[in-house]
C-alpha cells in the first residue's frame, strides 16, 4: 500500500468511515469548504488538520 497524506488520506478516511462531507461539517464549518478541500482547491489549515485528527484518532503526522 502506497503512503498516502494530506486531502488523498482525508478522502480514503472519509470514503474508508462511509461519512458523507456533511459529517465533517463541524471541522469545516461548510460543504462547500469541504468540497473545495477534496478537490484540492483550497488547502488544509493547521486547524482542519488538529481537529481532523482528533476526529479520526490519528496523528498529525499523517496530514
Amino acid at each position: 500500500m502506497p503512503d498516502i497524506y494530506g486531502v488523498d488520506l482525508l478522502q480514503v478516511l472519509i470514503e474508508g468511515n462511509r461519512l458523507l462531507q456533511k459529517d465533517l461539517v463541524p471541522i469545516f464549518k461548510t460543504e462547500s469548504i469541504i468540497s473545495a478541500i477534496l478537490k484540492k482547491r483550497r488547502k488544509l489549515t493547521t486547524r482542519h488538520i488538529e481537529e481532523l485528527t482528533e476526529f479520526f484518532h490519528i496523528s498529525p503526522a499523517a496530514f
